[in-house]
């Protein structure tokens, strides 16, 4: 029976893999030819591509390294080469959503493809959130050395660049007393069930408690 579950999973996550495919390519092909991206393809510089490839695949590796440094301080050893392919999942699930909710992607296949519990999986997808924010704010402040535009000020740019690291910063120290907060109220949820009231709670506080624990293990 265990062998047929597994096997019942398989099959459903090829033919999602598969829809998934479908529906990207239908959407492309419907806003634009297969002529018209052949002709893109070709225009394009060889050693573009190879940029693109290099610095793409590099993002990747590092985001696995720093994912798999997270969960290595909650106490799991995930495989390296399994991870590395949920990320690449989760890079392409980035883009397919608004506001990079595709991200989440993160947390479901780490819990079911990896056996990670939902606390150390949670934990390293607010990290990465957040520190990619934190990123960001640093690439928005380098771009006022390179851009040309004289729509925007530099010291806008790098007042909002500044504001956006602060503000990032300081949700990184806020988040275990949010989750906190935030397990304290669900309690009062009253349109939830009382039993998936508490295995919020729970889930939340074990959050909290794997970024605490990331904190103290100083891999900041």
């Amino acid at each position: 029976d265990n062998n047929n579950r597994i096997t019942r999973q398989n099959v459903l996550y090829f033919l999602f893999s598969v829809l998934v495919t479908g529906g990207i390519f239908s959407y492309l092909f419907s806003r634009v030819s297969l002529a018209e991206v052949i002709d893109i393809l070709r225009g394009i510089s060889y050693r573009w591509i190879v940029l693109f490839l290099l610095l793409s695949f590099s993002m990747s590796l590092f985001r696995t390294w720093r994912s798999q440094l997270l969960l290595n301080v909650s106490g799991y050893r995930p495989d390296s080469i399994a991870l590395f392919l949920i990320i690449l999942v989760r890079n392409l699930f980035s883009d397919l959503l608004p506001a990079r909710l595709g991200t989440l992607i993160y947390i479901y296949l780490v819990q079911t493809r990896l056996g990670i519990a939902f606390g150390p999986a949670a934990s390293s997808f607010a990290y990465d959130f957040v520190f990619d924010i934190v990123s960001l704010s640093l690439l928005i402040i380098l771009a006022v050395g390179v851009q040309t535009s004289t729509l925007i000020s530099a010291p806008v740019v790098i007042s909002g660049g500044v504001l956006l690291g602060v503000v990032s910063m300081g949700m990184l120290l806020a988040l275990p007393a949010i989750l906190r907060f935030m397990a304290k109220i669900c309690l009062s949820v009253s349109l939830l069930s009382k039993r998936l009231r508490q295995r919020i709670h729970d889930a939340l506080l074990d959050t909290g408690r794997n970024i605490v624990l990331t904190r103290e293990q100083g891999v900041y």
